[in-house]
């Protein structure tokens, strides 16, 4: 009897840990990918970066339905990116990524545009050391020689830290006391400017010798414009010290001189000249979000994420007005009474 007994205990405690090993599989896979955390509902072909071109066969496995009721299905070619990609850019024959998942580690990733194969990678993270970070760092490699490049030389803040990272054949840059946010664009000359979101700053970043290497890091400041709009309140109920400007989208003038970025936390506008590094802040209302150029350069739109408007400026941040927008319009009932929120304007 005590043997049978042994024998079904040990057969229990085997069931257990096999059902925990299945268990950890796909957190492990989620892991070693970096990429939609498992169980997912897409192809594997699709998970693993391999480009899959939609056709009439495929497109049910690619066709999802929205929370509005909606459908949503891809056209052309695609491919996985990083965990929540918030915007993307165009320039030659790359495609620039950002992706913002919900942790620590922030990503700017460079993609060949024909077969949209990650070939460069700069992982942000705030923290001081890679103490938070548990991702599979080997090494810090030298300081980046920027003497060559004494355009960008003009920094009061340069960043290096090259890494290695294993299995991984993506070149792979790290650098720390940085965020990114939403806010992507990219000059004619390559250079492309990261909003940073809790970091206060926007990123300058070039493809260089193989490698995203950061280059510039231009600081903003909170403003204290009217304190009865809504992110004042926001931050100041959770006592946060001190108060952040918060960049969101940028733009680039028209020129390629400048930077326009959106405070989505301190009601602001700011232009960056990015030779000097001064910037010229206005109050752009209630949670700024998105900003674009009309009229050939010679205004600014801002759209006003706390409130139901888009406001206009001259090029030198001069308040020319506001323009105003009707009720939500939607096709679910309940939401109708919400004002809008304008989000992202082109």
């Amino acid at each position: 009897m005590k043997k049978n007994y042994k024998f079904k205990i040990s057969i229990v405690i085997y069931t257990l840990f096999t059902g925990f090993l299945f268990y950890l599989m796909p957190i492990s896979a989620a892991y070693a990918y970096n990429y939609i955390p498992l169980p997912h509902y897409l192809p594997n072909n699709f998970l693993k970066q391999i480009l899959v071109k939609i056709t009439k066969q495929n497109i049910k496995e690619y066709t999802h339905e929205l929370p509005t009721g909606r459908f949503i299905s891809p056209v052309g070619k695609i491919t996985a990116t990083q965990n929540f990609p918030t915007n993307v850019k165009v320039y030659k024959n790359y495609i620039i990524i950002v992706s913002n998942p919900s942790k620590k580690i922030q990503k700017l990733t460079l993609y060949n545009r024909k077969n949209l194969k990650p070939i460069a990678i700069l992982e942000a993270f705030e923290g001081r050391n890679n103490v938070e970070y548990n991702g599979p760092i080997i090494e810090f490699a030298q300081p980046s020689d920027l003497k060559k490049y004494p355009e960008y030389n003009t920094s009061s803040e340069l960043f290096s830290s090259n890494i290695t990272i294993p299995y991984s054949k993506i070149p792979t840059t790290v650098i720390t006391h940085q965020s990114f946010f939403q806010g992507l664009t990219v000059s004619k000359n390559g250079t492309m400017y990261a909003a940073g979101g809790v970091t206060g700053n926007v990123l300058a970043v070039k493809y260089i010798k193989g490698r995203l290497k950061a280059l510039k890091s231009y600081h903003l400041k909170w403003q204290s414009f009217p304190k009865n709009q809504y992110p004042y309140q926001y931050q100041g109920h959770q006592n946060i010290r001190p108060y952040l400007f918060y960049p969101d989208y940028v733009t680039l003038s028209k020129n390629q001189k400048s930077i326009y970025a959106t405070g989505l936390l301190s009601n602001s506008i700011a232009k960056i000249n990015l030779k000097t590094g001064v910037v010229k802040y206005a109050n752009a209302g209630p949670y700024p979000f998105a900003v674009s150029l009309a009229d050939n350069g010679k205004r600014i739109i801002v759209s006003d994420w706390g409130g139901d408007d888009v406001r206009v400026f001259t090029s030198s941040l001069k308040y020319l007005g506001k323009i105003s927008f009707d009720k939500c319009l939607t096709i679910i009932p309940a939401y109708r009474h919400i004002k809008p929120c304008p989000d992202t304007i082109c």
